[in-house]
């Protein structure tokens, strides 16, 4: 696909106490990267609360679908298991946040990269449904603690890297060499669904097994108990995950 702009969008949510990191980032790196290179755009938003970030999120999705602009998104905020921490001291669950990353993602059939400047960011992969669409093509982020040095040094070399060959796991391996204290890593939509379709093939056939253990020596019926684990394999069956449409390949 081709885009009229390219752009990077920084969404940061930090007590106005603490360093700002999104910020610095925006002010020392994405700025001069942007001055070098005319087709890029860059947007730094200050958030409040989860009404602001739903707005703003809305905002970028309308303009990708009407101004076929394609964006990156970084965010810069705490975070848990469970979601992200705004100022306000709000927490928006990666269950309310994956349906605006799957929209935008849809727009761009599967190629929207999401950096989580958050700590335990790449938890956001247990709350997607494996029966939808994937929520982004790939993501940057840690199932651990983020460092603010980490944050401002190994995120300028990635930028840095990345807007001289655009080979995103080049920057990503770059990254790593200079990040200090963070266990960054990054996943692809590919890996997620390979991973949920190998576990829920594992549930079924840990399942049967425990069946054909508790009826082995059964006397009942034999024709009852092969409808009911017949009932069991069905429920799996159904239970089907369509990794083209996850991963959007018929669009």
């Amino acid at each position: 696909m081709e885009y009229d702009r390219i752009g990077i969008v920084i969404i940061q949510s930090l007590d106005d106490n603490e360093k700002q990191t999104g910020k610095d980032l925006y002010e020392k790196t994405i700025k001069y990267i942007q001055f070098s290179k005319p087709f890029l755009e860059s947007n730094f938003y200050d958030i409040n609360n989860k009404t602001e970030l739903f707005n703003v999120l809305n905002d970028i999705i309308k303009i990708a679908e009407e101004e076929n602009k394609f964006f990156f998104l970084h965010f810069e905020a705490h975070g848990d298991d469970e979601g992200i921490g705004l100022k306000n001291a709000e927490l928006i669950t990666w269950s309310e946040l994956l349906p605006l990353l799957r929209s935008l993602n849809i727009i761009y059939k599967n190629s929207l990269g999401i950096y989580l400047a958050v700590c335990k960011g790449n938890s956001l992969i247990r709350a997607i449904d494996p029966l939808l669409r994937s929520p982004f093509a790939f993501i940057i982020g840690s199932f651990e603690t983020i460092y603010n040095i980490d944050i401002l040094n190994a995120f300028e070399v990635f930028y840095s890297n990345f807007f001289t060959d655009y080979n995103v796991i080049n920057a990503f391996q770059e990254m790593k060499k200079v990040s200090q204290e963070s266990d960054f890593s990054i996943i692809g939509s590919g890996h997620v669904i390979d991973l949920i379709i190998s576990l829920a093939e594992n549930d079924k056939q840990r399942i049967l097994e425990i069946f054909d253990e508790t009826f082995k020596n059964s006397k009942e019926n034999e024709e009852i108990i092969k409808n009911y684990r017949a009932k069991i394999t069905n429920v799996f069956d159904e239970f089907t995950i369509k990794k083209d449409y996850f991963s959007m390949k018929d669009l």
